[in-house]
């Protein structure tokens, strides 16, 4: 009768004492909890588009990662057609660290954006497909192009997708296409 006294009373305490989670560590705090789109803003006539939109990621408290777009970054592009490797700004500089462009064959606020960043000594890469929510647009201008119109939506929050670290093979693929694409001569004019 006493063991089972003291084994009753021991029992809660010792269920207390193990930990209910295995604490976060390495890799585990590498992944951005959320990501936040704000100002977004797309204005467009028949002859030109012009997208403007800042992000910024949220870690946990502990978290290791090395993450300039921790304070926020602006991601911009404009003319006739968007490209769609639109490079942000990170402290007023192109960075190719955070790129975004229209998903492929969308015609509405339907965005790829691709992030960069630096953790337990290794590059780590999320893509985000996201649609935005119902825009609020506001025809702005009646020119000889027709209306101009102006579109915005409240700020959304997201999760990341597609969350892997890179390898070796594909750090050397990034940085062979970025000197092939930096090589591409320019067309000069003939005298």
């Amino acid at each position: 009768m006493l063991f089972t006294t003291v084994a009753a009373l021991l029992f809660p305490v010792a269920i207390m004492a193990v930990p209910a989670q295995k604490p976060a560590s390495g890799d585990d705090l590498c992944s951005p909890v959320s990501y936040i789109l704000s100002e977004y803003t797309i204005t467009h006539n028949s002859d030109y588009t012009f997208i403007s939109f800042n992000i910024q990621s949220s870690y946990t408290v502990d978290s290791r990662a090395n993450d300039p777009i921790k304070d926020g970054a602006n991601c911009e592009a404009d003319g006739a057609v968007i490209p769609n490797s639109n490079e942000c700004n990170i402290k007023g500089k192109e960075t190719d660290d955070l790129v975004f462009g229209l998903r492929k064959g969308s015609t509405d606020a339907s965005y790829r954006i691709q992030h960069e960043w630096k953790c337990n000594d290794a590059t780590w890469t999320s893509t985000n497909d996201i649609t935005l929510p119902p825009l609020s647009c506001d025809a702005v201008e009646d020119g000889k192009n027709g209306d101009t119109v102006r579109c915005t939506v409240k700020p959304v929050i997201f999760t990341p997708q597609n969350v892997h670290k890179l390898s070796e093979d594909d750090l050397k693929k990034k940085v062979a296409s970025k000197v092939k694409a930096d090589a591409k001569p320019t067309a000069q004019p003939s005298s």
